[in-house]
This record gives structure tokens, sequence and C-alpha cells, in this order.
């Protein structure tokens, strides 16, 4: 007969008394002490299995969600740690299959301490922890003193997600295409944004979002190479 929660085997007779100690001991001590990793990435509604609650005590939800999504934990009495560590501004439920039951959510960036009866999921205690900013409007600068027609790689590999919003940029003289991609894919508006010896701002309007890890490029062409020098010029972007 197992324990009525964790599922660990009771002693059975006395002959296997030392190696079933040892395993229980050894579920035990994971269920209070081990934790795992889970990509919810693809988003939606992402079950927990029994092994995955019951052998670890805290679980971190990872990868890049594009929406809200929930987590649906196990119908059995059990205390757990969360950790909403995705890279986009996504809010976790914490639910179980039980359709009248009360539940509970975990903001991005957020810790919490949850108790399940069996039905409903109830937050103990939470922490904001660090959270995703978003709406945050930042900026990448640069100044090239000779430009050459070729592309030149603004962000490797972007480390939160963002929508580009415009470009400004001024040069000596003389006149300077820019087209900015992200992936290889031109940002509408920014596609040969003309740059000449006054400051000039273009806005892009649209396939402006990038995603985490998404790499971002100048393609600089129709560069009047005997007058155009002293490239100056400021992305200005917004966290989603």
């Amino acid at each position: 007969m197992p324990s009525p929660h964790l599922l660990i085997e009771h002693v059975a007779d006395e002959a296997q008394k030392a190696p079933v100690v040892n395993e229980q001991t050894d579920k035990l001590d994971k269920a209070m002490n081990a934790g795992t990793a889970i990509d919810v990435t693809a988003g939606g509604q992402i079950d927990i299995t029994d092994a995955q609650i019951k052998e670890n005590y805290f679980i971190r939800l990872t990868g890049a969600p594009a929406a809200n999504f929930s987590i649906v934990v196990p119908t059995d009495q059990r205390a757990f740690g969360l950790f909403n560590q995705v890279t986009t501004a996504r809010t976790c439920t914490v639910e179980t299959a039980v359709t009248a039951g009360t539940w509970d959510t975990l903001a991005a960036g957020e810790r919490g301490h949850f108790h399940c009866d069996g039905e409903n999921v109830f937050k103990v205690a939470s922490t904001a922890g660090e959270p995703v900013a978003t709406g945050l409007i930042e900026q990448f600068s640069g100044f090239i003193e000779i430009p050459e027609e070729k592309t030149y790689v603004l962000d490797q590999s972007a480390k939160f997600e963002y929508n580009i919003d415009e470009l400004t940029g001024q040069g000596s003289a003389g006149q300077l295409e820019v087209q900015v991609e992200i992936d290889g894919t031109p940002v509408t508006g920014l596609d040969f944004a003309t740059f000449t010896g006054s400051e000039s701002t273009a806005s892009a309007t649209a396939a402006r979002l990038v995603a985490v890890g998404a790499r971002v490029t100048f393609v600089m062409t129709n560069l009047d190479t005997d007058t155009f020098r002293d490239f100056g010029f400021t992305m200005k972007v917004t966290r989603t």
C-alpha cells in the first residue's frame, strides 16, 4: 500500500526493509528538494505529469510563449514551487482539470509557493523577483566613421522581445540608404531609408517585431563613397 500523496510504497515485511526504506528516502528527498525545468514555448494548456510534480518540489517554466498560458497539475494534494521564468511578458494560470476549481496565476518573472487540495490551486506566497519589463522604450545607438556598402549587425541575438519603432540618422554629406532587417526580412518603413548630411527619421510601419534570439542587421547601399562619412544613428525600440 503506498503513501497517500507521494505514493511511496510502505514496507511490506522485514525481509525487504532496507532496500525499500532506501528507495522511500530517495523519493522523499526528491519530492522535498529536487527541481526541473519545463519549456512552455508552445503555450496554450500544458499538462504537468504525476512524475514531474511528485519527484520535484520546484518547477521552472522556461521558453518564449506568444500568449498567456496555463499549466494543469494533477488532482492530488501537493505543495510545490513555481518560477515563471519565460522571456516574454506572459502570465501563467495554475489550475487542475476540475473545471469548477479555484485557480491562481503567476506573472512573468514571479516565483511562488502553491498548494493543490486535489481540486483547487492556491498561491500561498510569492515574490515578484525580476519581472519582464513591457512598454519600456529603449534605443540602440552607434557611429560609423567610414561607412561601407555591406551588412552591419546591430543585435546578434535579441535577449528580449521588442518592436522596432524608428531610425534616426545623419552623415557628413552626400547620402546613404539603410535597410533594417530582422532575420533577413526587411522592416517595412525602414527598407532603404535615406540619410544625408541633415538629421532625419524613418518610422517602422510593419514587420517590425523582434523575437527572442532574432538577429537585427543594417544593409547599407547607394553610398556616396566620396562624401558620406561619420554616420551616427539611433534606433528606438519598445519592449513587448
